[in-house]
């Protein structure tokens, strides 16, 4: 019996040899394919005499043409136009241009924009019209998603249907391009605008490694090129891989996939003359500055984001434990432990970051009452509110910790130390808590101006997380005195108002709603009651089991509901409540997947959301 490798085999072992390199993209120094090459090149150097070059065969080559659609010669699959009306056509790409565009720019406009004219006129060529339509379509599944669809389902909702189109013409086994890496960032937008988070995450990687193919992630792709726009629109889309990667990172709870070196090697995308004239109205603001406000909006959400890879790498670990001795942690956030940044150190640094914008950036330059329609008042608007939630999850892990802390003030001493200790936690808690109330007011005076703000998934989960955390707020007595419980209650009602108006956007929606008010009248409840008398968790939590018990038995057979019911009826009094509102979440259009054994030291669920599985 004999085995055989195919070449296709050995390029997937050593990389590739150095005639297929252009086919396959990019390979490191340490590919044995490389290897290979290098070793070709000093031979031949050496028989030539000639000056060695220091730059590998792949850097060489096409100098101003860069993989940015895929050169196969391989037969591709039919593809029929199936487009909407002209006139439906136009108003999308119009969306997408005026609502997508300004704050994700990862497409060349004008190319793009030209593309798509010869579709509809059958003049010119469309370079790989297979990866084009794709994208064509997943921009109109974007844009259908803007507009919302209040009445259809999933089925029926118009960008579901481009999404389906893009998703059945996508050439996920192709040659590697920029417009391939670009259509999987549009991808992953769109579905952070549905419930499907695996899907996003996947197309976030395929994003990211379909680029590291190409080499963006190295500087000397994007600068080896000598035409200006191609160069700015290498570097606008790697970047967009990593705006992309650090947003999901904290959104999912999961690891970055590119490191804090990897995603600064490349020069920020520069700033150019290109569409300065559509904000000539705001001229005053403009003085001093210098290019596309897009581009300039484009990069300084890049440096916050970069401060965000921080905190989520230090504070969000795997292993962070939170529910210990304030005495014990104060290290872990505002000491200088093997070189981690402190909170306050992480702080200061987004408050110098603020201090850098331009006037035409900062959300204090304009008056509420007479702010422009523009486009760029949406982004001094969006910049503020990624300005508060990152902050926010600066101060979060702070605030849990004292509140899980405080829950045992027998654990604490009288020591100088730990009183300071316990100060700057209640401090830089109240800090956040501010913050929240700040971030969900932001989105409840423009909810009748949702033009001005993030996309509305951006805003559900900025609202989400920004409600928890006046939800925790509740727990903490020495939080509510400083700040008065009318007013984080005043928050917790308006966050959830405004996430029931974005219910005709999403179904999943009701579910945080849900959640939010299970949160809002349960934790703080039984919280109380065992900070009142701790000797009756054990009897609570066997009566939380018992309704666990029951709510499972109900979720299979809810025919059988109330034969069920009696093993409630003997459950202590101090859990009967709780035991209530699990009886609201045996509805079958309300899922549950949160630890419904409560547990005062455990507040999980402040930096979880309940996606749907």
């Amino acid at each position: 019996m004999s085995l055989t490798w195919g070449d296709d085999s050995v390029h997937t072992i050593i990389g590739a040899s150095p005639k297929e390199y252009h086919r396959a993209g990019f390979f490191g120094s340490s590919s044995a394919g490389t290897f290979m090459q290098s070793v070709k090149r000093m031979v031949e150097q050496r028989l030539s005499r000639a000056p060695l070059s220091t730059q590998l065969e792949f850097h060489q080559s096409h100098d101003n043409a860069p993989l940015l659609v895929s050169g196969r010669d391989l037969q591709q699959k039919q593809v029929d136009y199936v487009l909407p009306s002209r006139r439906r056509a136009e108003s999308l790409m119009a969306i997408y241009w005026d609502s997508i565009h300004v704050l994700y720019p990862y497409l060349d406009k004008a190319k793009t924009q030209e593309a798509y004219d010869n579709v509809w006129r059958g003049e010119g060529s469309v370079s790989d019209e297979q990866s084009f339509l794709c994208l064509l379509n997943i921009m109109f599944a974007l844009s259908s998603q803007i507009i919302g669809s209040p009445t259809a389902t999933d089925q029926e909702d118009p960008g579901h249907t481009f999404y389906l189109r893009a998703k059945d013409i996508l050439d996920l086994m192709g040659t590697g391009s920029v417009r391939l890496v670009q259509t999987f960032l549009l991808f992953g937008e769109y579905c952070q605008s549905t419930n499907e988070p695996q899907q996003c995450w996947v197309y976030a990687g395929l994003a990211i490694r379909t680029a590291q193919s190409l080499g963006l992630h190295l500087p000397q792709t994007s600068e080896r090129i000598t035409d200006a726009g191609t160069k700015e629109l290498l570097r606008k889309v790697w970047y967009g891989c990593v705006l992309m990667d650090r947003m999901l990172a904290m959104t999912y709870g999961r690891p970055c996939m590119i490191g804090p070196r990897t995603g600064t090697l490349v020069s920020l995308p520069a700033f150019t003359n290109e569409g300065v004239s559509q904000n000539a109205a705001l001229g005053h603001l403009f003085s001093g500055a210098q290019g596309l406000p897009t581009t300039k909006f484009y990069v300084s959400r890049l440096k916050l984001y970069e401060i965000l890879h921080d905190i989520l790498f230090y504070f969000y670990s795997p292993s962070t434990e939170q529910s210990q001795p304030i005495g014990q942690v104060y290290e872990k956030y505002f000491g200088h432990a093997q070189g981690q940044p402190s909170v306050l150190g992480l702080d200061r640094s987004i408050l110098e970051w603020e201090k850098d914008l331009p006037d035409y950036l900062r959300i204090d330059s304009y008056s509420r009452d007479d702010a422009p329609k523009s486009t760029i008042y949406r982004q001094a608007v969006v910049l503020h509110q990624i300005h508060l939630h990152v902050r926010l999850m600066l101060l979060r892990p702070v605030l849990s910790s004292f509140i899980t802390s405080d829950f045992h003030e027998q654990e604490r001493s009288n020591s100088i130390y730990n009183q300071l200790a316990s100060r700057v936690f209640l401090q830089c808690s109240i800090v956040c808590v501010q913050i929240a109330q700040e971030a969900i007011e932001t989105v409840h005076k423009m909810r009748t101006d949702l033009g001005s703000l993030a996309p509305w998934w951006y805003n559900v989960l900025f609202l989400y997380t920004s409600a928890t955390v006046l939800v925790a707020a509740r727990l903490s007595p020495s939080v509510v005195s400083e700040l008065s419980e009318e007013s984080i209650v005043e928050g917790c009602h308006k966050a959830i108002a405004v996430l029931e108006g974005y219910g005709t956007f999403s179904n999943s929606i009701k579910r945080l709603v849900t959640t939010l008010r299970l949160l809002y009248n349960a934790v703080p409840r039984q919280y109380s009651r065992l900070r009142q008398n701790p000797s009756v968790q054990d009897a609570v939590k066997n009566s939380v089991n018992n309704a666990q018990a029951h709510h499972a038995n109900v979720r299979q057979n809810r025919s059988s509901v109330d034969a069920t019911d009696g093993s409630l009826a003997h459950s202590q009094q101090s859990a009967q409540h709780l035991t209530d509102e699990l009886e609201m979440l045996s509805q079958p259009d309300v899922l549950w997947d949160f630890d419904l054994d409560f547990d005062p030291t455990d507040v999980s669920w402040l930096t979880t959301v309940p996606f749907d599985a």
